[in-house]
């Protein structure tokens, strides 16, 4: 079973993620996110295995300067830079 779009709703690629604070990401563009929201984050483009879920995270507080997510609670497992942030339900089981 593999992801496949339903629309627009990639907000954002994952540039780094802290290796101190397991809840923190750099993202290019935080503007686009607000706190509260929920995002499902999915494994990097390229890869052999398709495009897989990784889970979904909320967002606690956004820094626009260092353009950086801190999260509630941690990050779902695997979760590097690369990978995408997409607006919940944008995504379906195939």
């Amino acid at each position: 079973m593999s992801w496949v779009p339903e629309g627009e709703g990639i907000l954002d690629m994952i540039v780094r993620r802290s290796l101190l604070n397991r809840k923190l990401l750099k993202v290019c563009n935080a503007a686009v996110f607000y706190s509260g929201q929920t995002v499902q984050i999915f494994a990097k483009p390229g890869n052999d295995l398709g495009i897989r879920k990784r889970g979904e995270a909320v967002i606690a507080k956004i820094h626009l300067k260092r353009n950086t997510l801190k999260f509630v609670g941690k990050l779902p497992r695997w979760t590097q830079a690369g990978d995408l942030l997409v607006v919940e339900s944008i995504w379906r089981k195939q």
